[in-house]
Formats: structure tokens, C-alpha cells, sequence
């Protein structure tokens, strides 16, 4: 077996970088389809199914829901609002969330607190029996429970404080559906299949 040291390796590419070659584009050019190689394909699009927690999910999702906060990594990690337009820590285990007045859902709906308190609440995520319990509670293990408390305004509580809270409204599952067409699906597959959100569109 032949070793090579770092420079040597080095010196091979940067040649390589000088030979002549021939354009793929040049090639293709009378095609009329771009086609990507892809590991797999999930038709699952609700970040709380099952089969929605892979790779070549994450990267669709995050282009369908939009979160109550996000992560602006370019201002040094600080959070900013999306849906809501502030959270305000009442006590050590809860919270209130004032949202934006000039939200709608990809099918028009404007969206609402009751929406919200739903997208958390126990017949989606956090009862032991809902479809969503599984994946949700990674993501969100202190939460004890969400209401609405206003038509733009919802609470959430924690079992315990949670110095993290915030920080896990822009997390993985937390992007907000539309409650009443998750009510029209008649099962949670056929809703993860066709879900209604709040992710960004044109002029948004």
C-alpha cells in the first residue's frame, strides 16, 4: 500500500484542477429535467409523524412551518419573532406569548391563539395517547400545558422550570398548524400527507 503524506495529496488535486474538461452542462444541454439523487423520499410532512423524522425531511419542513421564534444565527444566535411578537415570563414555569395579528394558514384561515394552544395541546402532542406524543416529547419534555387565553394570546406551562423554554419554541416540532383542517383529516396520516401551516409565502 502506498502512503502519501498531506502535501503530496494536495499537490495531486491542485493538478488535477488544471486539466481540461469537458462541461456536464454542455452535455445536457437538450434536457429538460433536473433530477437529484436522494437517499429517500418521505411523503409524511408533519414534523410529529414518525416517518417525518429524517434527514430529507428536515430540509422540506423547515419550508412549510413557520415557529412562534427562530434562532438568528447571523446576530449571534439571538432569538426573534416569527408568528409571535413577544413571550413574557410571568413566573418561573410559565409564559405568555402574544402573537401576530396579520398571520393566515396557506388555505386563508387566519391564524389564532386556539390554533397554537392545538398545535401543543394534548389531542396532538402532549397526551400520552395522541398521535404525536412520541416525537413531541424530544423536543418538548417540560411542558405540562398550553392554553389560549385570548384570541392572540396563549400561555404555556412547565412541569419545572426550564431555562431552555424559549429556545425550544424554535426547535423541531413546533411549527404551527392550522387547527381546524388537522380536525377535518380522518386520520393523522392523511392530515401528514396534505398539512396546512403557516410557512412563508410570496409578499409575506
Amino acid at each position: 500500500m502506498t502512503v502519501r503524506n498531506r502535501r503530496e495529496v494536495l499537490r495531486f488535486v491542485g493538478g488535477l484542477s488544471l486539466l481540461p474538461s469537458t462541461s456536464v452542462f454542455a452535455q445536457d444541454a437538450g434536457r429538460t429535467a433536473l433530477r437529484i439523487a436522494m437517499q429517500d423520499l418521505r411523503v409524511e410532512l408533519d414534523p410529529l409523524h414518525p416517518r417525518a423524522t429524517a434527514l430529507v425531511s428536515f430540509r422540506v419542513l423547515e419550508s412549510i412551518y413557520d415557529k412562534l421564534f427562530a434562532i438568528d444565527y447571523q446576530r449571534n444566535g439571538q432569538i426573534r419573532p416569527m408568528l409571535a411578537e413577544n413571550i413574557e415570563a410571568l413566573d418561573s414555569t410559565t409564559y405568555r406569548v402574544s402573537l401576530r395579528k396579520d398571520v393566515r394558514f396557506h388555505d386563508g384561515e387566519e391564524l389564532t391563539a386556539e390554533d397554537v394552544a392545538f398545535t401543543f395541546g394534548a389531542e396532538r402532542m402532549l397526551a400520552k395517547d395522541s398521535p404525536g406524543f412520541g416525537v413531541g416529547q424530544i423536543s418538548f419534555p417540560s411542558m405540562s400545558a398550553v392554553r389560549a387565553t385570548g384570541r392572540h394570546t396563549v400561555e404555556f406551562r412547565t412541569k419545572a422550570p426550564d431555562p431552555v423554554f424559549v429556545k425550544r419554541l424554535t426547535s423541531y416540532g413546533a411549527g404551527i398548524v392550522s387547527r381546524s383542517a388537522y380536525l377535518k383529516a380522518a386520520t393523522f396520516d392523511q392530515w401528514a400527507r396534505a398539512p396546512i401551516a403557516a410557512g412563508a409565502l410570496p409578499g409575506r
